[in-house]
């Protein structure tokens, strides 16, 4: 191979290096100066998402809006340097139908806010006159909490704890076998009939129900 040949391989690699570090140098530069929020960039509006609404209607989005006023933290017009994601979760999830909430900033000065409800599986209509909602964690809901969606009543003389041990495993198997069948309307409907489950000792009368209860 001649001389000039191989100074030209030599030079044509060398530019080509040059060109590769100039684009990795511009792709740094870019992704810094995109990615840099003004320090006096303002929270120009809230996203709220409230998830689970087929199954539960129980928080909206004005009563979100309403406990961040109240406690001084709703975060429109408010530095985003200084809007603290986590002290919005903190007080959002005290709301006791609120199962979990996250809270997260956008590069163009929005403020995203997703809250997740508690789901009702089963419904207890106790004989001693208690009536209230189990959730799909086995936990005794609040009496406020209104369903929305078709869920299980249970009738009989039921215990909270027998709830939300037994009959909770029972409604999680039932949640399951409703979804399972949503495409086959006919042939679910015969299900949603009043059934009988009987133990040694208490009878519990189980039944379907469409609509808000």
């Amino acid at each position: 191979m001649s001389t000039y040949r191989k100074y030209h391989i030599m030079l044509k690699r060398i530019l080509l290096s040059i060109v590769l570090l100039l684009i990795t140098v511009y792709l740094g530069v870019a992704v810094t100066v995109f990615n840099r929020k003004p320090a006096d960039q303002v929270c120009r509006d809230v996203e709220l998402i409230i998830k689970d609404t087929v199954y539960a209607g129980f928080v909206t989005k004005d009563e979100v809006t309403g406990i961040l006023q109240k406690k001084g933290i709703y975060p429109v017009g408010k530095k985003m340097e200084r809007i603290h994601t986590k002290t919005l979760e903190n007080e959002l999830d005290k709301h006791p139908l609120i199962d979990e909430t996250e809270c997260y900033k956008t590069p163009s000065g929005k403020l995203c806010v997703e809250v997740r409800q508690r789901i009702p599986i089963l419904r207890i209509m106790s004989n001693n006159g208690e009536s209230y909602y189990v959730d799909n964690k086995g936990t005794i809901m609040p009496p406020e909490a209104k369903c929305v969606a078709r869920r299980t009543i249970v009738t009989g003389n039921v215990e909270k704890s027998f709830a939300m041990r037994d009959l909770y495993k029972f409604g999680i198997f039932a949640e399951q076998s409703v979804l399972g069948c949503t495409d086959r309307t006919d042939s679910c409907a015969s299900k949603q009939r009043c059934r009988t489950c009987a133990t040694s000792r208490r009878p519990y009368r189980l039944s379907w129900k469409t609509g808000s209860i």
